[in-house]
């Protein structure tokens, strides 16, 4: 029996060729025109990019600064058709036809071997989705409209596209609502799949770009489906991420806003002479606030050679619920605000989720550990009293 499998333009991009000033990308509509077509990106370090297409014959083309597009994690393609209002939750979705088989993914990672993406329209879809309950405790209801188009299966096979449709939750070890997910099942499968696609962008990113990275069972874990990458792969955007959290990297030490008084700032790292522990957190992480008992732990045996400092992603409308929640556990440690910075923590550290920890050396080279596991706390216990 043959399905259609689709799969929405939002997702992971490669680097094609970044010795350029700009990437262009290049998407050829058939079937259907528009007045205008705009991209939308996210970047690594949470930040968005956003360009307008221009139309060359009816390919609409999109350029994209090559230091920013080796960064992006997912874009979509939001249209908007001749003589009709915008559509706010609009988007263009490519189909493609697969033997035996039905795959519905929703993100898109661009063809390493074309730099055009073509395909012929088909339909338009409305998908209707709860997303909760207002107060009247009546569904909260939004319509999403795809425009489909179709593009031939050959065009992609082989390709970083098949990749992403084959694998699209590569790297995953937290299970979704409602799915059965095992560790020790996923994990020879990722270490298969790295080896029999070692060059794959798409591979690196998605196991570095979603934090599922920081609840792998160990850093060597991660280690042997790294290992599976080829040196290019190892050597790309992603890949170097990878390669950061599996190994020390050096700490900058800049300033940020304490909690007690936003307009005075501190170094993140009061005596650089110890070692730091440097704990991300949140007030409404639940989580971040199971770990404090355990951070408790560690600062009464090991403060003599070991700081403990907060760094809370509270934006300005949840801060006092921060220092609300210092002052109710009684912490005794510094706690400074990211604010701003959030960007240049995702980007330089690998921040993505919180709780997340990262252990700093005297001699400023850090490393990242997760202090809720067993083998990591052993290990900060062990570093440290040596």
């Amino acid at each position: 029996m043959i399905k259609l499998l689709k799969f929405t333009l939002f997702g992971l991009l490669f680097p094609l060729g970044l010795a350029a000033q700009n990437v262009e990308l290049d998407f050829l509509l058939k079937g259907k025109e528009y007045e205008q077509i705009e991209l939308k990106a996210e970047r690594y370090n949470g930040t968005r990019f956003d360009t307008k297409g221009e139309n060359i014959d009816g390919c609409w083309r999109f350029s994209i600064p090559a230091n920013i597009y080796e960064s992006i994690t997912g874009f979509c393609l939001i249209p908007k058709d001749y003589n009709k209002e915008p559509i706010t939750n609009h988007k263009i979705v490519f189909g493609s036809v697969v033997l035996n088989d039905t795959m519905t993914v929703s993100s898109f990672f661009p063809m390493e071997k074309k730099k055009i993406i073509g395909g012929n329209y088909i339909r338009r879809a409305e998908i209707n989705k709860v997303l909760g309950e207002d107060e009247k405790q009546e569904p909260v209801i939004m319509t999403e409209v795809e425009d489909i188009f179709l593009i031939p299966y050959s065009e992609i096979e082989g390709d970083e596209l098949e990749i992403r449709m084959l694998f699209p939750r590569f790297g995953r070890v937290i299970p979704e609502m409602g799915e059965s997910l095992c560790y020790t099942d996923v994990l020879p499968q990722y270490i298969q799949i790295a080896k029999r696609y070692p060059d794959s962008k798409f591979l690196a990113a998605n196991l570095i770009k979603g934090g599922d990275i920081r609840f792998y069972n160990s850093k060597e874990d991660v280690k042997k489906i790294y290992d599976c990458f080829s040196e290019e792969n190892k050597n790309s955007y992603f890949g170097s991420k990878i390669g950061q959290y599996l190994s020390y990297f050096r700490f900058e030490n800049i300033s940020l806003p304490t909690t007690k008084d936003t307009t005075i700032v501190e170094p993140i790292l009061a005596n650089s002479r110890k070692y730091n522990l440097i704990v991300f957190s949140a007030s409404w992480c639940v989580p971040c606030h199971k770990l404090i008992p355990k951070l408790k732990e560690i600062h009464n045996d090991l403060s003599d050679n070991l700081d403990i400092v907060y760094l809370s992603q509270d934006e300005p409308k949840t801060k006092d619920s921060w220092v609300k929640l210092m002052k109710k556990e009684s912490i005794p440690w510094r706690s400074l605000f990211i604010g701003d910075n959030r960007p240049y923590m995702r980007e330089r550290y690998g921040l993505k989720g919180v709780p997340y920890t990262l252990l700093v050396h005297p001699d400023g080279r850090a490393e990242t550990l997760e202090i809720g596991n067993k083998k990591d706390s052993a290990k900060l216990y062990e570093i440290v009293k040596q």
